[in-house]
């Protein structure tokens, strides 16, 4: 039993590792197209030598040589292995708060969790699916201050896929979109309204188009909360950027992904708490 725990455990660090690995080719080459250059195979930055698949196993390549690329011996960025290290163990997370029963992945049948079985299953598979793209995203910002437009389609994508897995009605569908608009509107409308007050670009449109498609996954519920997180998450991850860089322009993108998984994370008796409290604290 101990050790079949300690397998599906590694199986999933592996798989978010993996996922992570992904999304460091996603951010490269996205960057690269952004550029107008030609995206090719992975290839060491120094000597630019293509590499080879002990090059890229997830974490123990970058170990193993010891953050320095095979052929040339130039330094290989920590921010690589970082990454998959954080997918690795975002995945463990995501599967201890979902609960997922993966063995109705094989035989169909399985324990009924918080979710309900299916449910959790398939949130579980799609979140690990959008987890790549949403990491992409951040490494993109972060770099060059901006959130590319297929990135955000690809994870639009995988959220009517998971709608229609999970069969979902048309009211549904609609709600879902209509919420969408709403916070990408509301979002915009505020945007406009603070460049008139300070006299220069305020929100980007890639953050918009975030905050709507955030919006198409939440949906209404936890609207409010959301808008809350992403401020205080906003304040906290810019003022440790800012004392970083030294840099006064501060991406946003990564404050509202992280407060995206927190409202989608969180069980829902801490999100009604927090409604229920609003008014005795006004």
């Amino acid at each position: 039993m101990a050790i079949t725990f300690f397998f599906l455990n590694l199986i999933i660090f592996i798989i978010g590792t993996a996922l992570g690995s992904f999304s460091s080719v996603l951010s490269h080459r996205t960057s690269f197209l952004s550029m107008g250059q030609q995206a090719s195979r992975s290839a060491c930055p120094a000597c630019g030598h293509m590499l080879g698949v002990r090059d890229l196993v997830p974490l123990l390549s970058w170990l193993f040589l010891r953050g320095r690329c095979r052929h040339c011996g130039g330094e290989i960025s920590f921010v690589y292995p970082l990454l998959e290290l954080c997918c690795g163990i975002f995945a463990l997370v995501l599967y201890y708060i979902c609960r997922p029963d993966l063995g109705l992945m094989f035989w169909g049948d399985g324990s009924v969790y918080a979710r309900g079985n299916t449910d959790a299953l398939l949130f579980f598979v799609f979140a690990l699916m959008m987890l790549p793209f949403f990491a992409a995203l951040i490494v993109v910002d972060l770099k060059q201050y901006r959130l590319p437009d297929r990135l955000l389609l690809v994870i639009f994508i995988l959220g009517m896929c998971r709608l229609a897995a999970e069969q979902a009605e048309l009211g549904v569908l609609m709600h879902s979109i209509f919420f969408g608009f709403v916070y990408g509107g509301l979002v915009w409308l505020v945007g406009k309204i603070m460049d008139v007050i300070l006299h220069r670009r305020s929100i980007g449109l890639g953050d918009v188009k975030l905050f709507a498609l955030c919006g198409f996954l939440l949906g209404g519920h936890v609207m409010s909360f959301f808008f809350i997180l992403c401020g205080g998450m906003g304040v906290l991850l810019g003022g440790v950027w800012q004392y970083v860089t030294k840099s006064q322009i501060f991406p946003f993108g990564p404050a509202i992904i992280v407060a995206y998984w927190i409202c989608e994370l969180l069980p829902k008796k801490y999100v009604d708490l927090f409604y229920s409290s609003v008014p005795n604290l006004l």
